[in-house]
């Protein structure tokens, strides 16, 4: 089911929200792009379009897919304030690719219209899921984040006591297909928009669209 309480923000709970910092972050490699696309990014980075990189230190990372959240034993919590947390990774995370759908369309849009004089560019929005993990000790929980016009859902796929054998090893099945989901559909999304506005880029419509 999705999730439908608000989270407690407050600063006095246990489980209120913290500065976004996952224990764990898995997305893109900044390397794995050709460097034309290593370029766009770039760019679009430094006039703060699209933050694909969300660190303050750049650490290569982009377009996070999957996030985890680590609760109990030595590092205290609970899954409730893992929950939380993910809630909030899931969605800086959604608004990192949505911000990229937009601008996409933004730029095309302006290409187009200076080039041939309209203004036709194509729609590229599409439904986009992610991913976050939750644990507290063998307790682990994969949540699936996805918007539904302005609002922001996530829902549990499924959770797993890995100290059951069968348990473990569908938990590390799950994990494992999103890793590739990432590494494969996920990526050919990012690097098929990309092409369609790396000429664009280039050629400096990001000066003329704030201009």
């Amino acid at each position: 089911m999705p999730s439908t309480t608000r989270s407690d923000v407050s600063s006095e709970s246990p489980n209120g929200l913290t500065t976004l910092k996952p224990d764990i972050t898995l997305g893109l490699a900044h390397i794995s792009f050709t460097r034309m696309q290593r370029t766009v990014l770039t760019m679009l980075q430094n006039v703060s379009c699209v933050l694909s990189e969300p660190y303050q230190s750049q650490i290569g990372l982009r377009f996070p897919f999957l996030v985890v959240e680590n609760k109990g034993g030595a590092v205290g919590g609970n899954m409730l304030g893992a929950q939380n947390q993910a809630a909030v990774d899931g969605a800086c995370a959604l608004n990192i690719f949505g911000d990229f759908q937009s601008i996409v369309t933004r730029i095309m849009s302006q290409y187009n219209r200076d080039n041939s004089g309209t203004d036709q560019g194509e729609d590229v929005s599409m439904s986009t899921i992610l991913f976050s993990l939750t644990t507290e000790g063998p307790l682990h929980e994969i949540w699936v984040h996805y918007r539904v016009g302005d609002e922001y859902h996530m829902t549990c796929y499924r959770a797993w006591r890995t100290t059951r054998r069968e348990d473990a090893i569908k938990f590390a099945q799950a994990l494992a297909g999103i890793v590739e989901w990432g590494r494969t559909n996920f990526r050919e999304n990012v690097v098929n928009m990309l092409s369609q506005i790396e000429e664009a880029v280039i050629a400096g419509v990001l000066a003329s669209m704030d201009a």
